[in-house]
Order: C-alpha cells, then sequence, then structure tokens
C-alpha cells in the first residue's frame, strides 16, 4: 500500500495547471539509482534528474526528523546510514550532497 504513494500523488496533481516536472518528481521520487526502487523500478539516468536529487533530500529529511514511531537521528547517523544505501542515490549528487553536508550547507531540520 505505501508503494502505492507516488502513483496516487501524480494522479492527484496531474489534472492540475502545475509544471510537469512537479508530477514527474512525485510519481519518481522511490526509485532507485540501482534498479530497486518503484513504483517502475527505473534504473539510473532513467530517473528523471529531478526526481534523483529529491530521492536523496526525502531520504536525507526522512532520517533527520521525528516521526511517529522513533527520534530523528543525529547527523553523524543519518550519514552513515545513508553511505550503507548509497547504491540507491544517483553518485555523482550523492557526492554533492556530501559536500554540501560537510560545507554545513544542508543541516538537519531543527527540533519545533
Amino acid at each position: 500500500m505505501i508503494q502505492q504513494h507516488p502513483e496516487l500523488g501524480f494522479k492527484l496533481v496531474e489534472a492540475l495547471d502545475l509544471n510537469p516536472i512537479i508530477g514527474e518528481v512525485i510519481l519518481n521520487h522511490h526509485e532507485n539509482f540501482d534498479g530497486t526502487g518503484y513504483p517502475a523500478q527505473l534504473k539510473g539516468k532513467e530517473i528523471p534528474f529531478t526526481a534523483r536529487i529529491v530521492r536523496i533530500a526525502d531520504v536525507f529529511d526522512a532520517l533527520t526528523s521525528d516521526r511517529p514511531y522513533r527520534k530523528a537521528y543525529s547527523l553523524e547517523q543519518a550519514l552513515s546510514i545513508m553511505e550503507k544505501q548509497k547504491s540507491q542515490f544517483d553518485p555523482e549528487l550523492y557526492k554533492i550532497f556530501l559536500t554540501l553536508v560537510r560545507e554545513n550547507k544542508i543541516l538537519p531540520p531543527s527540533p519545533a
């Protein structure tokens, strides 16, 4: 059921007069660079560029934000988890992401 949310979200916005890239990102933000994602198991450059960016940001946000079932991971913990899953990410974009994190240009959300 959870794996249906990209397609359901896409269907919700496709009738709106939005930039088509928005729907493309919604539909593909859970595709993994190694082809193990969903809904279409796209691989590598088959995944739209913007969706590859959002994939990294979405994972980082999910790890560094409080959830009803767990507290947010620290920056170090989140990066360690992401490193173990790095085959899911575009390697060039992941490298840029790590550089920006190290330069403190990307920080986890502040506690509310």
